[in-house]
């Protein structure tokens, strides 16, 4: 449980700059891992706050219940220009008390716009059981396209609708520090998953994880997702709880990690993507999310380095190698030739280091026995470029004394 502040107590460690008071919290905040603070008296103490805030170093987080704040006149700009002049906030946090939800007032419009300006130092912005309406969407992309340095974002429980998505996305666009996007419980279906999905195919996007539990979404929605998928190499996890998205999906993800229609598209799959959610929080574990292939998938993937995961699918799910296409590598007047084995031979002693003895344990990673199919492959087409030349120059004789 966090200490209790009175408000003369909180102006008086804001005003001294004191080191450890790090998050500052307005309203009654129902929040127990935090500090508490309560709304001031009257205007005046906003007033002495905001030039507080402004000259504060040490303030991290600055938290805002919306549904509690009184006494405030908006008109009064002090608390607002102190938000301006601050450089050390990193995190701010609008939201209602976990049992209301709220319309967005205009003191939480006012903080909002505090951050409108250049070189913002905001990293974390949660907006959470706030309805928001056309007004308030607006300001808050105007809020995000001035946040470059954004990594978290969490726009829950707010109402959010498919059109309302499309001007957030495309704001969410040039945040190339995104990592984190929480947009739980609004009322996202197909065409808002289909918005969306452009964070997935933007290659300046560092985008990570997605949560959007207790939306519309189905599983069309989620195609758009996997789509994705197929152009982006830094994406992580979804998380779809409580949707309306079936096993049938499964399939889908499955064929995204790992294609295995030739061995060119299982090298092309998604090798990055480790974690999906599809059914609902009561679930005791990752196992019991998907069946065995899409967690087998999941699994490979988390290896760090991703050659070898490419490597190990390959291996797994194409159990006969077909060297065809390197026998006429680089070709000279129509004649076959070796010179894609030594390709082969690189590419097998790189599998050997992508597998481990428990790869080998499990059966589906031999590497020396394809390793000898592979090369067997050549000699059993061009079997006379692998005998010696000066064997081949007794034969030659002979054939010639055989032809006169």
């Amino acid at each position: 449980m966090g200490t209790i502040y009175s408000s003369e107590e909180i102006l008086s460690l804001v005003e001294q700059n004191n080191s450890s008071f790090k998050l500052l919290s307005l309203g009654d905040m129902g929040c127990q891992f935090h500090v508490y603070g309560y709304s001031f008296s009257d205007n005046s103490d906003y007033s002495r706050l905001g030039t507080a805030i402004g000259n504060n170093t040490n303030l991290d987080i600055f938290e805002v219940d919306i549904a509690y704040i009184e006494g405030i006149d908006t008109e009064n700009n002090t608390l607002y220009d102190g938000l301006k002049r601050n450089s050390s906030i990193k995190e701010l946090s609008l939201h209602c008390d976990m049992h209301d939800i709220n319309d967005m007032n205009e003191m939480g419009r006012q903080v909002l716009r505090a951050y409108q300006k250049d070189n913002n130092s905001l990293a974390s912005l949660y907006i959470q059981s706030v309805t928001l309406h056309a007004d308030d969407i607006s300001t808050i992309t105007n809020t995000l396209k001035m946040s470059v340095n954004l990594t978290y974002i969490t726009l829950r429980n707010c109402n959010i609708n498919n059109l309302q998505l499309r001007p957030i996305v495309d704001a969410l666009l040039g945040l190339p520090l995104l990592e984190s996007l929480d947009l739980d419980e609004n009322r996202i279906g197909i065409v808002g998953c289909q918005t969306i999905s452009k964070l997935l195919y933007d290659p300046n996007s560092n985008l990570k994880d997605m949560t959007l539990r207790s939306n519309n979404i189905e599983n069309m929605g989620v195609m758009s997702f996997i789509k994705g998928l197929a152009h982006n190499t830094k994406f992580e996890a979804l998380y779809l709880f409580n949707n309306h998205v079936d096993i049938r999906i499964e399939g889908a993800f499955s064929k995204a990690l790992c294609d295995t229609s030739s061995i060119n598209s299982t090298f092309d799959s998604n090798h990055t993507f480790i974690d999906v959610r599809l059914t609902n929080d009561n679930e005791e574990g990752p196992g019991e999310m998907y069946g065995d292939h899409l967690l087998s998938l999941l699994t490979m993937n988390e290896c760090t380095n991703k050659k070898h995961v490419a490597i190990k699918k390959i291996l797994r799910y194409h159990p006969n190698l077909d060297m065809a296409d390197l026998f006429e590598l680089d070709l000279v007047e129509g004649e076959r030739n070796l010179k894609g084995l030594p390709r082969v031979i690189d590419w097998f002693e790189k599998a050997r280091e992508a597998v481990t003895e428990e790869d080998e344990e499990d059966g589906g990673y031999t590497v020396e026995g394809r390793k000898l199919s592979a090369i067997y492959q050549f000699v059993h087409t061009m079997p006379l470029q692998f005998v010696p030349a000066s064997h081949r120059e007794v034969e030659d004789n002979k054939k010639r004394k055989r032809d006169e």
